[in-house]
């Protein structure tokens, strides 16, 4: 009595070997070369208001995917361009908050140095 993957290979008419570890169905793969998807949605804007920013885009090599051998997409699969943000006049406000914030940051870390260092008690502050 044949076994299920014998079975299936001669169902299949796919020459097959067996040895005592394992089971092969030989047969030529054909390669399947990659092609891209479509492009992602562009990306927001990097600048926080006026020019000078960027946005970019995606896409994949899954379109198929490359297979057995078969070569990868030609191409990028980014794209970026300049962009320009939301008007400052309006933006100004987030922005100096921004700013605060991040020098708050900086402020922080000197402080934690310095008592971690034990040059200050944070009792002095």
């Amino acid at each position: 009595m044949k076994s299920k993957k014998a079975r299936l290979a001669s169902v299949l008419n796919i020459p097959y070997k067996v040895n005592k570890h394992k089971f092969c169905i030989c047969c030529e793969l054909t390669a399947i070369c990659g092609g891209w998807g479509s492009w992602n949605e562009w990306s927001l804007c990097s600048a926080i208001c006026g020019p000078g920013g960027y946005t970019n885009r995606k896409r994949y090599c899954d379109t198929p995917a490359p297979l057995y051998g078969g070569t990868p997409c030609e191409g990028e699969g980014v794209e970026s361009k300049p962009c320009v943000g939301p008007n400052c006049r309006k933006n100004r406000t987030l922005l100096q908050l921004s700013y605060s914030i991040s020098t708050l940051k900086v402020i922080l870390k000197r402080l934690h140095f310095l008592i971690s260092r034990e040059i200050i008690s944070p009792f002095d502050i």
